[in-house]
């Protein structure tokens, strides 16, 4: 605790300066231009703190290596700090304010490279969580401090108070680690530039979070003052960053302590999505109520991020010799921020007519480099793993999903799982990559939060490009590298081999590369593959084909014929293991008292009927206590949104699986429709359409299951959809009727060739299985 004082004393400086202090200073010694005077001083002042700290962190290393203390440097940066907040005191100009500034960065930043390295000298590795939850309270106190201080008391007052803070912080600190044990951490013979992909990311996520809290509390005051129009902006700004901070306080000590004990990456996570939300909010609810509730929030996150983050860089660090170097280079994921989002937000702000328009792009920005600084720390290896650390992860990253699916598609689902269920079996039809992303993220709410949905995925899921096949064409080239397993996991998504004959060329690649690295790609297939796939034959190796230069032929599909030997037998004999292992893994799940959701037909339906089930079904049957179907139907031609209807429904013990699961899926519009426009006559006009699809409707009442809107009013969903498959360019006017054009490709099911007669055969298929039934049950 002595030794996170200092951190107090750094929090409260930083947290008054730029947001309070030097602002008002601004507004009194350059009225007419203080926003991009603010700009211009934190960039300069930014600078210096960017590039400072790795040279004075070299400097303490050495010292300390041999056998010297960390101890002086910080009491003489403290003494350079002070006397710049003492010159600032007495600025009448914006040059005198500006120099005070730079003296007072450089003397906090030296003592922070020295400061900041005396932890891990002194705290051993396995309480670094708790060490990094006790400076990160102390960093949230003193934020709160200097913001409470700057925001009542007068510029004056809030310069001696830095003063007096910074003392009183360095000596308490430098006391307390009089007794410090001069450790000597031994240069790390493995600190290579590879060992340091965890550090990049850590660094790259820090940058991210701390670039969109740059936007955020940079432009806070001028947000009240500009676009709000509140009598205090001072006092404002001060109002919601305390209020951020209380938010803060709460989560900061328990969760730092805590990621001793489990995963650091996830509870960074984690801590990110609320600042994220928080951050839009402030762009789209310009409301003064609304923005102290997000504060709140925004507050919650930032603490249980900030009590981690330190420790987390630590364990990213290879080489503890250079400790304070590579915490200085750390340093720069926030300072850089510092230099890059002013310039950002004055861009923004003053290049918008309306200051509301521009503080809405800002926030907005704000929250979305937030979420993209949360998703970068998934891809950080990690030692420890909880099942809480799990749990939380899979509820949060389920929860935007969850979000975004609702947003974008139109989902119906009827029916639940049982709320307190045991090994529970989701059997499903697979119509869509759609259902296998929305129906385990929107059954994860039912239940118990604790007892996750997990699913079986095509082990194409995890190779590298598929998600650049799946994606709009306009991102394909950014996203043909990328690689989505790790993410997949942490949703509970587990891989299952469903092409065991042939693979894409990536596939292929992809299994030898695991288990031989980066070969030549003409070690590995044939000469004749090659020249087929046009892939030049010298000089590209294996992880050249998840580049966007051969994304298209890299997803062909080949037999294994097309590897050369070994590998071409590698794979083949490995097959049958790999599967075996990927079965008991689920079944684990299942054993484990678990939910499985399971699309046993291997791959979607290009022709609308019911595949062949898989053999893993049978196994997994017997080790689940319920089973529950999951009958899937799309609605392709209603109008907006593309439609999805999921109805589930026990299994019903003694009848055939297949057969239950055709009969559970809902009737649609669209399955109608399509009916009746290949089996009635030539040239029906709308109006003999919507007779003949009502007649039907009819015929099946009270033994299918209908779509909502046929339930509701079917006539107004049927013109509706006739409109719109027009719209698609199925259905053409012929004099006073309607005919089948041969353009019957809907692009959102990539596969399918004809969807009219796509949606036709499965209506039949359903309803023969519907017929099917009472005979059986009889």
């Amino acid at each position: 605790m002595a030794l996170a004082a200092y951190w107090f004393s750094l929090n409260f400086e930083s947290a008054s300066l730029l947001t309070i202090v030097i602002p008002a200073a601004l507004d009194r010694l350059a009225f007419s231009s203080h926003v991009s005077m603010l700009a211009r001083l934190a960039v300069i002042g930014s600078a210096v703190a960017m590039l400072l700290p790795p040279f004075a962190g070299s400097v303490s290393d050495r010292v300390h290596r041999r056998g010297g203390q960390r101890r002086p440097m910080l009491l003489w940066g403290t003494a350079i700090n002070v006397l710049g907040l003492v010159w600032m005191l007495s600025a009448n100009s914006v040059i005198s304010l500006g120099g005070g500034f730079l003296l007072a960065v450089i003397g906090q930043n030296f003592a922070g490279a020295a400061y900041q390295a005396m932890m891990p000298d002194i705290v051993p590795r396995e309480s670094w969580g708790l060490a990094s939850g006790y400076m990160g309270v102390a960093s949230l106190l003193g934020t709160i401090g200097g913001l409470v201080i700057a925001g009542i008391f007068s510029p004056a007052l809030a310069y001696l108070a830095m003063a007096l803070i910074a003392v009183v912080g360095a000596i308490y600190s430098a006391s307390a680690a009089r007794g410090e044990e001069a450790v000597r951490h031994e240069p790390a013979p493995r600190a290579k530039i590879r060992n340091r992909r965890d550090f990049i990311l850590v660094f790259a996520a820090r940058f991210c979070v701390m670039f969109g809290q740059a936007l955020l509390m940079t432009y806070a005051l001028y947000f009240f003052q500009d676009d709000l129009h509140v009598a205090s902006p001072q006092g404002s700004t001060a109002m919601i960053a305390g209020l951020a901070m209380v938010g803060a306080v709460l989560s900061a000590f328990t969760l730092g302590n805590l990621s001793d004990r489990s995963d650091r990456p996830g509870i960074v996570f984690f801590a990110s999505i609320p600042m994220a939300i928080a951050a839009g909010g402030f762009g789209l609810m310009e409301n003064v109520h609304w923005i102290f509730l997000f504060a709140i929030l925004y507050g919650v996150g930032y603490g249980a991020y900030l009590s981690v983050d330190w420790a987390l860089a630590l364990d990213a660090i290879p080489d503890l010799s250079n400790v304070a170097r590579d915490l200085g280079v750390w340093g720069i994921a926030s300072n850089l921020p510092a230099v890059l989002a002013p310039v950002a937000g004055g861009l923004i702000l003053t290049h918008v007519l309306q200051p509301a328009a521009g503080y809405r792009e800002l926030f907005l920005l704000t929250g979305a480099v937030t979420l993209l600084g949360a998703f970068l720390v998934l891809f950080v290896r990690t030692q420890r793993r909880s099942s809480f650390a799990d749990t939380v992860l899979r509820l949060a990253v389920s929860l935007l999903l969850f979000v975004y699916v609702r947003m974008a598609y139109r989902v119906s689902i009827e029916g639940r799982l049982p709320k307190r269920r045991g090994p529970t079996l989701v059997v499903s039809n697979h119509a869509h990559d759609l259902e296998g992303m929305v129906l385990p993220v929107c059954l994860q709410w039912q239940g118990r939060a604790s007892q996750g949905v997990y699913s079986a995925g095509s082990e194409r899921l995890f190779e590298p490009g598929f998600l650049a096949t799946r994606g709009p064409k306009l991102l394909q080239p950014l996203l043909a590298g990328v690689h989505i397993g790790k993410i997949l996991r942490h949703l509970g998504v587990r891989p299952i081999e469903n092409m065991p004959r042939s693979r894409p060329i990536v596939g292929l690649a992809f299994a030898v590369w695991q288990r031989h690295g980066n070969l030549p790609l003409e070690d590995v297939f044939t000469g004749d593959t090659l020249l087929r796939l046009g892939i030049p034959a010298f000089g590209a190796r294996l992880r050249d084909l998840w580049r966007r230069r051969f994304l298209g032929v890299a997803q062909e599909v080949w037999p294994f014929a097309a590897l050369k030997e070994p590998y071409r037998s590698e794979l083949r004999a490995g097959l049958r293991q790999r599967v075996e292992g990927q079965i008991e893994v689920l079944t684990a799940i299942l054993d484990n008292g678990g939910t499985l959701y399971l699309t046993p037909e291997g791959r979607y339906t290009e022709d609308g009927a019911l595949g062949r089930l898989r053999e893993s079904l049978m196994r997994l049957l017997s080790h689940a206590e319920n089973v529950v179907l999951s009958g899937v139907s799309y609605d392709p031609f209603a109008p907006g949104r593309l439609r999805l209807l999921v109805r589930l429904v026990p299994l019903r013990k003694g009848l055939d699986l297949g057969r239950q699961l055709k009969a559970a899926r809902p009737v649609t519009v669209s399955q109608l429709m399509a009916t009746v426009l290949l089996e009635g006559s030539p040239h029906l006009t709308p109006d003999d359409v919507v007779r003949e699809v009502l007649e039907r409707l009819r015929q099946i009442a009270g033994k299918a299951a209908l779509a909502p809107d046929l339930r509701r009013d079917p006539e107004p969903a049927v013109r509706r959809a006739l409109v719109s498959l027009r719209g698609h360019g199925m259905l053409r006017q012929v004099g006073a009727g309607l005919a089948l054009t041969d353009q019957r490709k809907d692009p959102r099911f990539g596969g399918v060739q004809d969807m009219v007669s796509y949606q036709a055969a499965q209506f039949a298929e359903t309803l023969a299985a519907l017929e099917a039934m009472p005979k059986v049950l009889a």
